[in-house]
């Protein structure tokens, strides 16, 4: 198998972004999987000194965020309204007002009690906040208040309006980010919500890096102003409870890809902290059935005789298996005899076994998606065929390590499983070869670590191909 690192500079991306879409798929609603297909989207074009903002005196949720986005979305709309048609009337207190409803299902909110709907918005009320930190428009400067001044709820609206001082800079900036307000509902964690909201507008930067902060800078941004005593007090507790929790569901789910740097600037922990970001690329059924159409089909003939394989052998093992399997366990057997050609002395048997199973690792549903980049099923396997011989030699490792006594037990755990007494594995060590050792520890790896997450394939592909 040729090197990771033989992916074309940016394919890893494009394949990343499929694995993800299809890991998705299996986990998450198709109100979800529309992000990925161009529909469904709410752009709210959000300026960059308000999304550089910071909670001064409180914790503001990211329900709230999502709320306050949607406020001022649907305000800049009304104001744009009002300058289009001169016959509208318009509030004299600069007041806003939306649907009740609307703004409800916009949030994501479903309970049927108003209560804590309520003391969300007037909670807001409260807390005070200050924009632009980093200083982006330099025409502007402002100092710290309330994110909303006037909230009214009733059973048909939400009535509200922002600091007069403010307005200008909501609705007049000329420096935007293009939030996707239905993702950012779709994230379900706090701290995604508002890292999403900040990391956004960087997804167009030249160097796809976001702004490089002390580490409490961070968790000022996604925790807002918690008391110093917080048990997240630690980098590695933020870091555990907060950060990386964050940053797996924003890769699971949202269109973006992000990854981390630490920086201990020379001394033994980690003092600041940077983003890198990158665009999922978007793929519409249309352009998905074209690509199909362009998959090259697989001359099974060919890969057999590469192994010399048996026309009895070639019969059972077409007649149950997809030929992309097959060619994905050829590719693995192929390997397997350069490194030394007689460990198989039979090829055909082992092309069986390899086939029952998978001894490549090949995943279908992962595979069918991985379009459009070069040379389509050599890339799929590279980054999935590597992460589980990883996987296997390090449960290997592991198994050679234990006692002798937990080593029979797990033995005992995969014979039992097995319902072909050839596969299992037998208790003379002496008599246990490949054959029964490479699914053993297959299992071994997927029993003790499950399949790769989307975290752990970004994470390894972009160690491996940076």
């Amino acid at each position: 198998m040729k090197s990771l690192t033989a992916i074309p500079k940016g394919e890893n991306i494009k394949i990343l972004s499929h694995l993800l879409n299809i890991m998705i798929k299996k986990k998450t609603d198709n109100y979800s999987l529309s992000l990925f297909n161009g529909q469904a989207t709410d752009i709210f074009k959000k300026p960059v000194q308000a999304s550089q903002m910071i909670i001064q005196n409180d914790v503001m949720t990211g329900q709230q965020l999502l709320a306050w986005n949607i406020l001022v979305k649907n305000a800049k709309e009304q104001k744009d309204q009002w300058k289009k048609d001169t016959q509208l009337i318009r509030n004299p207190d600069r007041t806003y007002r939306i649907s009740r409803k609307e703004l409800m299902d916009r949030m994501g909110y479903q309970s049927t009690n108003r209560k804590p709907f309520k003391q969300a918005l007037m909670k807001m009320q409260d807390i005070k906040a200050t924009w632009d930190v980093l200083g982006t428009d330099n025409e502007n400067i402002w100092a710290s208040c309330v994110l909303l001044p006037f909230v009214q709820c009733d059973d048909e609206f939400v009535t509200y309006a922002f600091v007069n001082q403010i307005e200008p800079m909501l609705f007049e900036s000329a420096i935007y980010s293009k939030l996707d307000l239905i993702i950012q509902k779709n994230l379900k964690l706090d701290a995604s919500r508002k890292l999403y909201d900040w990391l956004n507008r960087y997804r167009t930067n030249p160097s796809h890096l976001s702004n490089k902060d002390l580490w409490s800078f961070w968790k000022k941004v996604i925790q807002g102003d918690v008391d110093e005593n917080s048990y997240t007090k630690e980098y590695k507790i933020f870091k555990r409870d907060k950060l990386k929790p964050a940053i797996k569901e924003i890769n699971e789910i949202s269109d973006l890809i992000i990854e981390l740097f630490e920086d201990k600037d020379g001394t033994r922990s980690v003092k600041f902290l940077q983003f890198k970001i990158h665009e999922k690329p978007k793929f519409t059924n249309e352009t998905e059935e074209k690509l199909a159409a362009k998959e090259p089909r697989i001359d099974l003939e060919k890969e057999f005789s590469r192994l010399n394989i048996s026309s009895y052998y070639k019969k059972k093992i077409i007649a149950k298996h997809p030929d992309r399997l097959i060619a994905a366990n050829i590719e693995y057997t192929v390997a397997r005899l350069k490194g030394n050609p007689e460990s198989i002395l039979n090829h055909g048997a082992y092309l069986t076994a390899a086939c029952e199973s998978n001894y490549a690792g090949y995943n279908s549903d992962l595979h069918s998606v991985v379009k459009g980049v070069s040379d389509p099923i050599d890339q799929t396997n590279k980054i999935m065929e590597a992460i589980h011989r990883a996987r296997n030699l390090q449960a290997e490792k592991m198994f050679v390590e234990m006692e002798e006594v937990d080593q029979t037990d797990l033995i005992e755990s995969f014979n039992k499983n097995l319902k072909n007494d050839e596969e299992r594995i037998p208790a003379e060590k002496s008599k246990r070869g490949n054959r029964h050792l490479i699914p053993f520890y297959t299992w071994l790896a997927r029993q003790t670590w499950g399949d790769p997450t989307p975290q752990e394939i970004i994470e390894y592909t972009l160690k491996n191909n940076t």
